[in-house]
């Protein structure tokens, strides 16, 4: 295992996340380049912090965030563990990765629309689902709504139910 794959290990260990969901959402960002720039924002690093969320994490801009993190290792055991552990815990990997992109919209319906301003530094990218589905599309997986889950489950604890009726019943 590689040192970068080890602290992101130990940082999702600490967070008590997936380290695979990490992992998703920190390639979809960055493609774990600790100098990515978004070209229409202050946006830099592994989780392309803005400098507001730079500030608010201690540094004096996203660019010094980075100058003071510049490694991979680095910007996962502190920054990235940093702002991250503020919105712990994480109820399922979308409030994870929205927690990123937009985190008021971990309580929301992921398809309720973002405000204008997020789908222009971040082309279509409309709702939560839209991002959501990108880290998926992104990292080469495809993304399957929890409610299907929940459907299928219900269907079984029915089918099951109805089985067990049928099977106490007495013939003659």
């Amino acid at each position: 295992m590689t040192p970068e794959l080890n602290a992101l290990n130990q940082v999702a260990k600490k967070l008590k996340v997936s380290p695979k969901k990490l992992y998703m959402l920190i390639n979809f960002e960055s493609r774990f380049n600790p100098f990515a720039k978004n070209p229409k924002s202050s946006a830099r690093g592994l989780l392309q912090f803005i400098d507001q969320t730079s500030i608010d994490l201690g540094y004096k801009n996203s660019l010094d965030l980075i100058n003071k993190h510049p490694s991979v290792i680095s910007q996962l055991k502190t920054p990235v563990y940093n702002y991250l552990s503020k919105y712990k815990p994480f109820k399922n990997s979308n409030d994870l990765f929205l927690t990123v992109l937009y985190p008021k919209a971990r309580k929301w319906s992921i398809y309720r629309k973002f405000p204008d301003i997020v789908p222009f530094y971040n082309p279509g990218i409309y709702r939560p689902i839209d991002y959501i589905k990108k880290i998926y599309k992104f990292n080469n997986m495809k993304y399957v709504s929890p409610l299907l889950y929940l459907t299928i489950a219900s269907l079984l604890l029915s089918t099951l139910s109805r089985i067990r009726k049928h099977g106490k019943k007495k013939t003659f």
